[in-house]
């Protein structure tokens, strides 16, 4: 799996590559532009209150995990759909 602009990639592919190596089941938050392919923005990592990385609240997960928005919403940031983009890292 490697980043591109154009290529899209499985969000679950891309879910069990971050659980191989975390340990945990991450969100994914992408960016969406009307008549473009949505591009990752965001892995969002959950902790419990020991600083101890946990699995993070996504739909139809057990109940004993946490739903991490706590009611916000990042601006342009939506649960990434089943195929994304995984951009190239852009140097400023």
């Amino acid at each position: 799996m490697y980043p591109s602009d154009s290529e899209p990639l499985e969000k679950q592919e891309l879910l069990d590559a971050l659980e191989r190596h975390m340990g945990v089941k991450p969100v994914l938050h992408c960016m969406k532009k009307h008549g473009e392919a949505a591009k990752l923005l965001e892995v969002r990592v959950c902790f419990n209150p020991k600083l101890e990385m946990i699995s993070c609240y996504q739909q139809g997960m057990n109940k004993g995990e946490i739903d991490i928005t706590a009611g916000w919403k990042v601006e342009n940031s939506i649960p990434c759909p089943d195929k994304l983009i995984l951009p190239r890292h852009q140097n400023s």
